[in-house]
């Protein structure tokens, strides 16, 4: 917990205790919420000719999706935790966390091609299937099964766009009635809002002049049809609207998803009464965007190619404010809340995050707000990564009293894209 003056005090370096290379550069990852041992990993691999590197139609774009699993070096061990996993017993977190620091990790079957590289992925909300964003224009989603030999169930393709347009980013809608919609955003500057039932629908919420590197919803909702949108992007805005989706059990139908050139005539909402756009606090594009909440109403952590995380309050119904922000070296691609914590009594608020800091490598951040003051503390940091740290991700291992009292060990997994390594450490 930061001091009085935490910036005083030297910031401490943290080791692996995994370290190991992949087949391929690692461009997202993240931890499987129902079965946490697991965690997957997407690939970017962009192939050039070799007689003519500089020409960009003969540039093809390759990915893959790789599934490990953290294990104890002790076969017994290791069973027994399969065993009680299985049973749903409290006694597996309990021996993960006793033997975490015993632990090897184990590339799962195999490596799965993509139809084209992998930007992202994510679970849905405390499911065990995840989407993927891939750069020819769509969204793949799949299915962890429970630890069985065949640990893949691929759907459909979701048809985003046509092939020439990459998908960047994508969030799941945080409303567990929403579970087959999704919004992402694509490399020609477009956000848009899928949903990948019978019939399936898209539609065009917000546009950037330059690339959407990030898409993300506020997980504070009115409704199931209803729920804030924000985006960044590299032309350094920062964008926030409300989105009116069709009622749920009366989806209207849409044209298919299953060509490429459909959406030129996708319906396009602006929602200029609840939209706000800025961009005049970033010096450079918006790549990481994280909302929290707190008892004045909801905040905005976000992170940028210009090295800095930032604070920014709502004043007004149309402004942010930049109440505060900290340098951390490398332009900081993903933020992750680890924890957060508060005292009603003298009405202070803290956040943990994880950062994904490009060149710099991994930050563990402490943000706090205590009445009108917003402060970033640096709490420990990972170098050990050689090029950019695009991926980070972490699990808690702790009892449900741990939990409660957010105490716990927690083990984060790193990548980084040139050198393609994967990392595995402890939180300090």
């Amino acid at each position: 917990m930061p001091t009085a003056d935490p910036d005083a005090t030297p910031i401490p370096t943290v080791n692996s205790f995994i370290s190991t290379v992949l087949e391929s550069p690692p461009s997202c990852i993240e931890f499987c919420p129902t079965m946490p041992r697991y965690f997957v990993v997407g690939t970017y691999n962009l192939t050039k000719d070799e007689e003519n590197p500089s020409d960009v139609s003969k540039q093809t774009r390759e990915g893959s999706i790789m599934v490990f699993s953290l294990e104890s070096e002790t076969n017994v061990v290791d069973s027994l935790y399969v065993y009680l996993l299985r049973k749903g017993s409290p006694l597996a977190v309990v021996l993960f966390m006793r033997f975490a620091r015993l632990m090897s990790i184990r590339k799962l079957h195999g490596t799965y091609t993509t139809e084209s590289a992998v930007l992202d992925l994510h679970f849905a909300p405390g499911d065990h299937k995840f989407a993927v964003a891939l750069s020819t224009g769509s969204i793949w989603i799949y299915s962890l099964k429970d630890l069985g030999s065949d640990l893949f169930n691929p759907n459909p393709a979701v048809k985003v766009t046509q092939d020439s347009i990459l998908v960047l980013s994508l969030a799941w809608h945080p409303s567990p009635m929403r579970a087959t919609t999704i919004a992402c955003s694509l490399s020609d500057g477009r956000v848009l809002v899928v949903d990948y039932s019978k019939p399936p629908y898209r539609r065009a919420y917000s546009n950037h002049s330059l690339e959407a590197w990030t898409v993300l919803w506020s997980p504070i909702r009115e409704s199931d049809n209803s729920a804030t949108l924000y985006s960044g992007g590299d032309d350094s805005q920062l964008r926030r609207l409300r989105t009116t989706l069709p009622p749920v059990k009366s989806i209207p139908a849409q044209p298919s998803m299953e060509g490429a050139e459909e959406h030129k005539s996708e319906p396009v909402e602006q929602m200029e009464d609840t939209h706000i756009s800025d961009a005049k606090t970033h010096s450079a594009g918006v790549t990481a965007i994280l909302p929290i909440w707190t008892i004045y109403g909801e905040a905005l952590l976000t992170g940028s190619y210009d090295e800095f995380i930032r604070v920014l309050v709502s004043r007004t119904h149309r402004k942010w404010a930049n109440v505060a922000e900290k340098r951390l070296d490398g332009g900081v691609w993903r933020l992750k809340q680890m924890s957060a914590e508060g005292e009603s009594d003298s009405k202070v608020s803290r956040w943990k995050v994880l950062a994904s800091c490009m060149h710099a490598g991994s930050r563990i951040l402490m943000i706090t707000h205590r009445e009108n003051t917003w402060s970033i503390y640096v709490l420990a940091k990972f170098t050990e990564h050689e090029s950019m740290n695009y991926g980070s991700d972490f699990i808690l291992l702790a009892t449900e009293e741990e939990r409660w009292e957010n105490r716990g060990t927690t083990i984060i997994a790193s990548t980084s894209f040139y050198d393609r390594k994967l990392c595995i450490w402890k939180a300090p």
